[in-house]
């Protein structure tokens, strides 16, 4: 199912990306369900999801795994771009009231700017779902963005754009390769 939302922000920590026929597996701030709870050092989900210092991390889940965005809280949103793959706008500053992802209009741009980092991914099923790493899955009601993706892998690169002296963004590009 999927919901109405065109942009997230959590309510201090980071977000993370779940297949959405995981992200039942995630228990936020209450606990974890990865290795039964006891062979990891944190406590909780969250923590594991805190614990990641780049923008991007995976942190694994029982089956699969999440994409934790990391850094510090930021406005995200979804855009789509060549061939339909998404990729993910987090927003630094802009003025109020400017669609960013407007500001995207010429991928092209994208392809100039060298990547900060980047994280390799196989995704097996076609939604990703986002949200609030503190929540488990099960109580964000309609407080996520979903994607749709072609399952393969991928690599997710990580790229700092400055469309404007106004506008600093934080772009994760979705691109598939082969093996």
């Amino acid at each position: 199912m999927k919901n109405s939302l065109d942009r997230i922000k959590s309510g201090g920590g980071p977000l993370v990306c779940i297949e959405r026929r995981n992200a039942a597996q995630w228990l936020g701030v209450g606990g974890t369900n990865f290795g039964n709870g006891i062979y990891t050092k944190f406590f909780s989900d969250y923590e594991r999801a805190c614990d990641v210092q780049d923008y991007l991390g995976v942190i694994p889940l029982n089956t699969g795994f999440a994409v934790v965005l990391g850094d510090m809280p930021l406005e995200t949103r979804v855009s789509y771009g060549v061939g339909d793959i998404p990729f993910i706008v987090r927003i630094f500053y802009s003025d109020q009231g400017v669609d960013v992802v407007e500001k995207l209009n010429d991928l092209k741009v994208l392809d100039e700017i060298d990547s900060v980092e980047s994280v390799n991914v196989e995704i097996r099923e076609g939604e990703i779902v986002i949200f609030d790493s503190a929540y488990p899955f099960s109580e964000v009601g309609d407080a996520y963005l979903s994607l749709d993706f072609q399952p393969g892998k991928y690599i997710v690169v990580s790229k700092l754009f400055e469309p404007d002296e106004r506008s600093s963004l934080l772009i994760h590009e979705f691109r598939r390769y082969q093996t």
